[in-house]
């Protein structure tokens, strides 16, 4: 099963997917007026808002996503449909790894507590030698 949310502003289809340990984000362009784009698979009906639909997938699909870079780093982007039906003229699609979104959340709260970390240890470096300024100049020392 995969997670899909949709929706159609007239020739416009948006969608959001969650499948095979990726979230896919893809644009579809619609020909104005084709009466063949309410038959284009995962795009709602136009005006309905979005959509939430749990899709039946394959347990196991080959992988389109050929040995690169980008799927090293776990992020894609085409300026291309992933569609191909008549009614669609256009589009684009951005794919992201689940593990990169992940890894991605985790950095604002890594540097955020290393930035902690560098000024815990700057005011304790300031009072120390403080400290010991103040004690080579206390009289009687």
């Amino acid at each position: 099963m995969a997670d899909m949310f949709s929706r159609r502003d007239g020739a416009v289809a948006w969608a959001v997917r969650s499948i095979y340990g990726r979230i896919v984000v893809t644009r579809t362009d619609l020909r104005e007026g084709d009466v063949d784009a309410d038959e284009v698979f995962g795009v709602p009906e136009s005006g309905t808002g979005w959509n939430y639909a749990m899709v039946d997938v394959p347990d196991e699909m080959p992988d389109g996503w050929r040995a690169s870079w980008k799927k090293t780093l776990g992020v894609e982007w085409r300026h291309e449909s992933l569609l191909r039906q008549p009614a669609v003229i256009g589009g684009w699609w951005l794919r992201v790894r689940w593990r990169t979104i992940t890894l991605l959340a985790m950095v604002p709260p890594l540097l955020i507590t290393m930035l902690h970390e560098s000024r815990r240890r700057r005011r304790s470096k300031r009072h120390r030698e403080t400290a010991a300024l103040a004690a080579v100049q206390a009289p009687g020392a």
